[in-house]
């Protein structure tokens, strides 16, 4: 019975936080389009859209190939850190 009620209330917490932000999103609408012209508002909708797909995709999950490949090879362990994190930097550096 606690565990139940330790997810419910985790839920709870959580669900909030996002109910919250995607609210307040949809309250200041109506300010935003007020406030900023047409083609600025386009280009922060354009924006925030991309972000997620960004922070995604971006990384590859390199850190996750690195401690595969780690595991695998131990003693190549340096060349992949330091080649993952070249490549991420380069990636977030290109693209951001």
């Amino acid at each position: 019975m606690s565990l139940i009620r330790k997810t419910f209330s985790d839920s709870l917490i959580y669900g909030s936080g996002l109910i919250l932000s995607k609210g307040i999103s949809f309250f200041l609408l109506p300010f935003y389009t007020r406030v900023f012209e047409l083609e600025t508002y386009g280009f922060l909708v354009l924006i925030l859209m991309i972000m997620p797909f960004t922070t995604t995709v971006l990384p590859l999950e390199i850190s996750q190939a690195t401690s595969v490949f780690m595991t695998d090879h131990p003693e190549d362990a340096p060349s992949y850190i330091s080649t993952s994190f070249l490549f991420t930097v380069l990636m977030n550096i290109i693209f951001i």
